[in-house]
């Protein structure tokens, strides 16, 4: 068991804590994939090789050197320093089902985070209280605290009030959600009075507001990782 970070905006850490959202979804990335079971970056030739095409074919598996029972993708692969050598490579998530994932999300203290001296507890300040945490899901999204909210990419793991188990991975393209994967990701109960149509609108506008400025927009039908996540984990 691997725990990973995750950053949410409000909404979804509020249909997390609600208990509804049960799905996280994320483009495939070299952040977030192996290649032939090995961790890439963007400038690795094992990345920048991989055709993302029709070609690509989703396997539910196990393979005998991934036996967990989760999907990954047989990839086209074409040598960027040699065009003639093609091949078709593995590629999978990496996260693993049994892995937790603990969320960063736009927060503040009482006390900026790390520079702590040696031998000081870092969740007290140095007059022994403990120091308080307020989150912007909580708080409303108009109110701030005195010296503004702080990025949740700063949100050390002590600082986290959210963890949840991976129970399950497939892979997807972004077009290929239906109704269950759509209530799943948004956390809207599958009683709820929003139309199937309000309901992909809803979607599609969460989807592009946390990823089309970085390449992935609805539009584009990204590869993505869909995990299924459980009830709370340590927390």
């Amino acid at each position: 068991m691997t725990e990973y970070s995750i950053i949410l905006p409000a909404e979804m850490v509020k249909a997390l804590l609600e208990g509804l959202k049960t799905q996280i979804r994320t483009p495939m990335t070299p952040r977030n994939t192996t290649v032939l079971g090995y961790r890439v970056n963007e400038k690795d030739n094992l990345w920048r090789g991989l055709v993302w095409d029709e070609r690509v074919r989703v396997d539910s598996g196990p393979h005998m050197l991934h036996p967990w029972a989760s999907q990954y993708l047989h990839v086209p692969w074409v040598n960027p320093d040699d065009v003639i050598d093609d091949r078709v490579f593995r590629v999978r998530s990496l996260h693993e089902v049994g892995d937790i994932l603990w969320v960063r999300e736009v927060f503040i203290t009482d006390r900026a985070v790390g520079g702590y001296a040696e031998g000081v507890d870092p969740d007290k300040d140095p007059f022994g209280k403990t120091i308080d945490v307020i989150y912007r899901a909580d708080d409303g999204p108009n109110e701030r605290m005195a010296g503004g909210w702080q990025s949740p990419a700063t949100m050390a793991r002590r600082y986290s009030r959210i963890a949840r188990p991976i129970t399950g991975i497939k892979a997807q393209r972004l077009h290929d959600n239906d109704r269950l994967d759509r209530h799943a990701e948004l956390g809207i109960s599958l009683l709820s009075l929003m139309s199937p149509v309000q309901v992909i609108n809803e979607f599609v506008a969460q989807w592009d507001k946390t990823y089309a400025k970085k390449g992935f927009g609805y539009d584009t039908n990204p590869f993505t990782w869909v995990r299924t996540i459980g009830p709370r984990a340590a927390e």
